[in-house]
């Protein structure tokens, strides 16, 4: 629920102006798990911070726009587990598929993927009440849900069409604090961030991701409901 959602979050100790345009987010985080792997990657960087248990600083700058020539379908053995189904994501759900050849440009993964993402986006319905994980292909019956549902039906398309996708969870800044959040990243030559809640392709540096990969790990950031403090160091726009 709604509330739910804001009782969890995580306040700010400041606001943030424009957030959806933010570049770049540097922030400190504590309360993390001692055995929950930190990622850093292109988008973020996260080191601890000495003397903390349980304390990190995430630096966080979105990166440029992805070239548009991938070709698709990727054919790269290391992305196998990234185009397959799983027990959430169906790719071979019959409306998954038309879907997919509908939306796919060949010429182009990134294209695609944007394409999925904007389809998603205007063909979901945000639905507060629905609690549980579900399969994409219970998502596409009813096409409402919260962000999770976004992200998973996001990825079932998108590899049906062949574009390497996984699940990512962590923090979202709205309103003055950070909500948990799902979204999605596909690899388009690089590994890109999309989010399908949002009407853009854009996906700001207050997105700050704690857990990447299938469905059930997308479901591990749980573990810090109500333990994370955040303090905000630095942002651009």
């Amino acid at each position: 629920p709604a509330d739910f959602a804001v009782a969890t979050s995580v306040a700010a100790d400041k606001p943030i102006a424009s957030p959806r345009q933010l570049r770049a987010l540097s922030l400190e985080l504590r309360g993390i798990p001692q055995d929950m792997e930190m990622i850093s990657d292109d988008r973020q960087k996260v080191r601890p911070l000495a003397g903390e248990a349980g304390a990190f600083r995430f630096d966080i700058r979105v990166p440029s726009s992805p070239s548009r020539g991938l070709a698709l379908p990727v054919r790269n053995a290391r992305f196998t587990r990234y185009l397959g189904r799983d027990g959430y994501v169906d790719t071979a759900n019959p409306e998954v598929r038309r879907l997919a050849e509908r939306l796919r440009d060949r010429r182009s993964a990134s294209r695609t993927a944007s394409r999925i993402r904007a389809w998603v986006h205007a063909n979901m319905k945000p639905d507060y009440s629905i609690g549980v994980l579900r399969s994409s292909a219970d998502i596409i019956k009813r096409r409402r849900g919260v962000c999770r549902d976004y992200a998973i039906l996001f990825a079932a398309i998108a590899r049906a069409a062949g574009v390497p996708t996984r699940l990512v969870s962590g923090l979202v800044y709205v309103d003055g604090r950070f909500f948990y959040h799902a979204w999605a990243e596909c690899w388009v030559g690089c590994w890109t961030a999309y989010d399908p809640t949002l009407p853009q392709d854009f996906v700001d540096a207050t997105h700050v991701k704690l857990s990447q990969g299938d469905a059930t790990e997308m479901m591990r950031v749980y573990q810090v409901i109500g333990k994370l403090s955040a303090r905000i160091l630095s942002v651009e726009g």
